[in-house]
This record gives structure tokens, sequence and C-alpha cells, in this order.
């Protein structure tokens, strides 16, 4: 017989319970026509509170981290975005400065 991991509640009083791992095992002595039985019994009640508070920590660390990386990605377009038309204003400069440095020296030439 084998008995792994049985969780048991045990109503301690009206506000307290504990939860406990039971685990079993029957040893038998074929010589001596015995058995045995080892019990374990293991109070996990602050171990399943921890796991709890733990989970629900990492529900919140999950949204945060969508909710920040959505707003990096927001960020991230309209960086992108800044830097298309930063670099069409250069152009256009540019170009503006090309075509009023070739009219100033065309005038200079001329006088």
């Amino acid at each position: 017989m084998q008995l792994d991991d049985y969780q048991i509640t045990v109503i301690c009083s009206l506000t307290a319970k504990a939860l406990l791992l039971l685990n079993a095992r029957q040893v038998t002595n074929e010589k001596a026509k015995s058995s045995l039985f080892f019990w374990a019994i293991e109070d996990i009640t602050e171990r399943r509170i921890i796991e709890r508070r733990l989970q629900t920590l990492s529900d919140g660390f999950e949204v945060k981290v969508k909710e920040r990386t959505s707003a990096l990605e927001q960020s991230n377009n309209e960086l992108e975005i800044s830097v298309s038309e930063l670099y069409q204003a250069n152009t256009q400069l540019q170009q503006f400065a090309y075509i009023a440095s070739t009219t100033f020296r065309s005038r200079c030439a001329k006088s």
C-alpha cells in the first residue's frame, strides 16, 4: 500500500484551519510475515498561504509588465513618427539651403 500527497484539512476552531499533507508506505517482511506502516504528516498551511501570495504577486507583476510593454510600444511608435517627421523636415531644409545658396551665388556672380 502506498499513499502520496493526500491533503487533509483540519478545522482547529471557528476561524482557524490547518492543511496537512499525508504520505504513507507499507513495508512487508516476507520472512517474518509482518507488515509495517510508515506515516508522514506535514503541516503545509503556511506553505499554501505563501504560494497563494506569490501567485497574487506574480499575477500583479504580469499585469504591470503588460501595461509597461504597451506603454513602451506606444512611445516607440511615437518616436518613430517623430524621427520620420524630423527626417522629412531636415530634407526640406537641405533642399531650401541648396536653393538659397545657389540663388545667392548666381546673384553674386551677376554683380
